[in-house]
């Protein structure tokens, strides 16, 4: 009985059943075909095998979800960051939450170049101005990936973001991980729009982008970082919840993290526009036991004049009150053993927000009583708990300083340092 022979080019057109790493079998069933072929014709046969079984389809598509909302200054940059990744498998999700700047147009052109030529898939939707956290629920039900990630419309990230938190996730079998970051001020030198008509052009416009003045150090390209063997860490619950509330710890879990298709169930509180990411991460600490992170700077943080800490607004320490009630009700309730065992670490989570707050009302001329609104922070039992109770050992130097501050009621010292820190990021 004749054996069936084999077709060359039904190795190229069907994907292959043998693992890449079986050479010697698809070497010997090359060997049996009628046609003899050169030692160099069979190892392109095996790379050819080995390509297939490594396609980007291989790997798990990862999802990056990006809030829209009058960011076109900076748009095109984060988009062009994610373009840059090195990982392969992406789903890049934009949802215009009624942005009235040129926000839609961008968005609707990257949509439109992702059909033919870029190399991730980009998907837009454009919806009534609604809030970042009802913007980020949105995109939790309409992300495809086996994991996701949010990012801001002005940060960006290095290439390897994606590429190296995947990895780590997936060697240590977790389904949150999250970078460190740096914080810089200002814009990077391109700013002008960019032309996504090919993922290569993208690439090549981002290779261009310059380092800016940072408050505290230049920051990375957003290029590849490389990491050292401790760069990851893995915590239990414990102490996770106390990174969680060490908002001085050197890398903030709140911002950029890979998290797990699993959790997509978890959903912020749309009736916060302020530490809505904290009270996120608190909830996926019921549901999860361990958790990993790197202090690598994958992610760029960036600080601009339309930033919370530097437009004042009059109900601004209202929205900070709430929230920060809202968190404290949520961990006595969830996770009270946590909260009685880490209670300090809890008043300076509170305390660093009143930070915040200060640079706040001493940042725009357009906050006439600056002393009053200051004072005002001492009749709210929550902040003065937490000015009188946060430990200074917890704090570096120059925030100690701020705290002592407070303590000791410095009002005119704590003024001349909100108008410095605001000066300082005007800059």
């Amino acid at each position: 009985m004749k054996t069936p022979q084999k077709s060359t080019t039904s190795l190229t057109e069907n994907q292959p059943e043998i693992q890449p790493e079986d050479q010697s079998e698809i070497q010997s069933g090359i060997q049996q075909e009628n046609q003899p072929e050169t030692q160099s014709e069979i190892q392109s046969e095996i790379q050819q095998e080995i390509q297939l079984k490594n396609q980007p389809s291989a790997l798990p598509l990862i999802s990056i979800i990006i809030p829209v909302y009058n960011a076109a200054k900076f748009l095109d940059q984060t988009i062009t960051s994610c373009l840059k990744q090195d990982y392969p498998h992406l789903e890049i999700i934009l949802i215009n939450d009624g942005s009235t700047d040129d926000s839609k147009n961008i968005c609707e052109k990257y949509q439109k170049a992702s059909a033919t030529t870029l190399s991730a898939s980009i998907l837009f939707f454009d919806r009534p101005h609604q809030g970042v956290s009802a913007t980020r629920n949105f995109g939790l039900d309409h992300f495809s990936g086996e994991y996701f990630s949010f990012l801001d419309a002005d940060d960006l990230l290095a290439d390897n973001f994606i590429s190296t938190l995947y990895a780590l996730a997936k060697e240590n079998n977790l389904d949150y991980i999250t970078s460190g970051y740096q914080r810089f001020v200002g814009n990077f030198p391109t700013s002008e729009t960019q032309n996504p008509a090919s993922a290569k052009s993208c690439k090549e416009e981002t290779r261009k982008l310059k380092s800016v003045k940072t408050s505290r150090e230049e920051p990375r390209k957003p290029e590849s970082v490389k990491l050292n063997n401790e760069s990851l860490r893995i915590y239990n619950k414990s102490d996770f919840y106390k990174r969680l509330l060490d908002l001085n710890s050197g890398y903030n879990f709140c911002h950029m993290k890979l998290i797990s298709r699993s959790l997509r169930h978890i959903r912020f509180d749309e009736s916060l526009s302020v530490a809505e990411d904290a009270l996120y991460n608190f909830k996926i600490l019921n549901e999860l036991n361990s958790f990993g992170a790197t202090s690598a700077p994958l992610h760029l943080y960036r600080v601009h004049q339309n930033s919370t800490v530097r437009t004042f607004s009059k109900d601004y320490i209202e929205k900070y009150r709430i929230a920060l009630q809202k968190i404290r009700n949520y961990l006595q309730e969830n996770q009270s053993d946590l909260y009685q065992k880490y209670q300090k670490y809890f008043y300076a989570f509170v305390a660093t927000h009143l930070f915040f707050i200060l640079a706040n009302f001493c940042c725009h001329k357009d906050n006439k009583n600056q002393l009053k609104s200051i004072k005002s922070l001492y009749k709210i039992p929550l902040f003065s708990r937490a000015i009188y109770l946060a430990p200074l050992r917890l704090f570096p130097p120059q925030k100690s300083l701020v705290l002592l501050c407070f303590k000791f009621k410095l009002i005119l010292f704590l003024r001349f340092i909100g108008r410095l820190r605001a000066k300082q990021n005007s800059k």
